[in-house]
Order: C-alpha cells, then structure tokens, then sequence
C-alpha cells in the first residue's frame, strides 16, 4: 500500500511540473494536437459509461485502452468540468 501511495504522489508530482510548464510555454491555450485529440475520445467512452452506471463496462474500457492512466485522467477531468469544447481549458 506504501509503494502504491508513493507512486501516486510522484504522478502528482509529475503532472504537476508538466502542467506548470505547460502554463509557461502557453501549451493549455492551444488546441490538443493530433494524439491529444485521440486521448479525447479515448476518455469520453468510459464518461458516457460512468454516467449510465455501466461501471464494469468503463473499468474494462479503461484497463484495455492504449493508454490506461492517461484516459482515466481524462475520463475524470470529464466527470468533475463536464464534457464540452471548453472544458479543457477552464482548469
């Protein structure tokens, strides 16, 4: 349990630099490039899941993904703003 604690809070860590770097080179006022865009429609999937209490079906969607951790964050990030064209940006 303490390893998995410690992993969180090193992703954190790293989500946050990046997020931070992001913001310095103007990359958050940009439009998500091609993979971006894909990453998007990879989390909306499990969303649309969640909100229809499929749980199992969004849990398999996620693990089976390209890039599981990722499109969780999505998926979440789509949870907490709502799923629309400027959400993405009003973090």
């Amino acid at each position: 349990m303490r390893a998995i604690l410690l992993c969180c809070l090193l992703a954190a860590v790293a989500l946050a630099a990046d997020a931070y770097f992001s913001a310095q080179e103007g990359y958050l006022a940009r439009p998500p490039d091609y993979d971006g865009v894909g990453y998007l429609f990879y989390a909306q999937a499990p969303y649309h899941l969640i909100l229809g209490l499929h749980l199992q079906t969004a849990l398999a969607h996620l693990v089976n993904n390209v890039a599981p951790l990722w499109s969780a964050v999505l998926t979440v990030h789509y949870l907490v703003l709502g799923d629309g064209v400027w959400q993405a940006f009003a973090a």
